[in-house]
């Protein structure tokens, strides 16, 4: 059986190829940047890259943004606020606050933060809203993949925010709904599990040959539909079709 995979709307060997890859531009030039209602979700960037919240606040309530919880090798943002630009007084500005994923430890794997708004001086009483976010930090592969690719394509949700970071805006499968394909910044990176790839550890497959993890590769795009050969988190590969 022959290994493919189908995006609908795209060439996929072409369309590929036209976003070369450069393995020698830097990661730092592209920060993943979070907002409000980016609350719950996990995102994927390459050690290197910022992560930058920017999230509406207001001090002369009395009320600001604070990390309530964060794991001891990920640390602490650095913190500034950008007033309001209309210049009233009582009106609110921003919080903005910088993540850096390379450091004198290490710090790739997968990270959880939660933030709270709330009065600092209030023990007893709830923050009246809540920020949280996972994290998964990549390790820079030179001999592989496009590790500078802008981070922020995994957060689109229209055709112009898609194109604009990087994507494609197109059906995948079977889905007749548009949505934003994006280059993976450790495509054809070797895996021996799922959890090695910011899509999918894909192994070679043939019609009369099982799985060969040994040779397994990670997705150059996600979301992906077709049938490949995936490998697991354990390491087990069994062949799939997705529609």
């Amino acid at each position: 059986m022959l290994c493919g995979l189908w995006l609908a709307g795209i060439g996929t060997s072409a369309s590929l190829r036209a976003k070369e890859i450069n393995h020698n531009i830097d990661t730092t030039q592209v920060a993943l940047a979070l907002v409000e209602t980016d609350n719950g979700q996990t995102f994927t960037v390459v050690e290197g890259q910022q992560v930058v919240a920017r999230l509406d606040s207001n001090p002369t309530t009395g009320y600001g943004w604070t990390v309530v919880m964060t794991d001891k090798s990920f640390g602490y943002p650095q913190e500034s606020f950008e007033p309001p630009t209309c210049g009233l007084i009582g009106a609110g500005g921003v919080q903005v606050f910088t993540w850096e994923t390379k450091g004198p430890f290490p710090l790739v794997g997968e990270h959880q933060v939660r933030m709270a708004y709330l009065r600092p001086w209030e023990t007893q009483v709830p923050a009246i809203r809540e920020f949280a976010f996972t994290l998964k930090i990549l390790p820079v592969r030179p001999a592989c993949g496009n590790p500078a690719l802008d981070p922020n394509c995994q957060k689109a949700k229209d055709e112009t925010t898609c194109t604009g970071h990087g994507g494609w805006w197109t059906p995948v499968g079977l889905n007749p709904n548009p949505t934003c394909v994006c280059s993976t910044p450790d495509a054809g990176c070797p895996c021996t599990a799922a959890s090695d790839c910011t899509g999918m550890c894909l192994a070679p497959w043939g019609s009369d040959s099982p799985c060969n993890t040994s040779a397994a590769t990670c997705s150059s795009v996600k979301p992906m539909a077709g049938c490949f050969c995936l490998v697991m988190d354990d390491g087990q590969a069994f062949p799939i079709c997705i529609d």
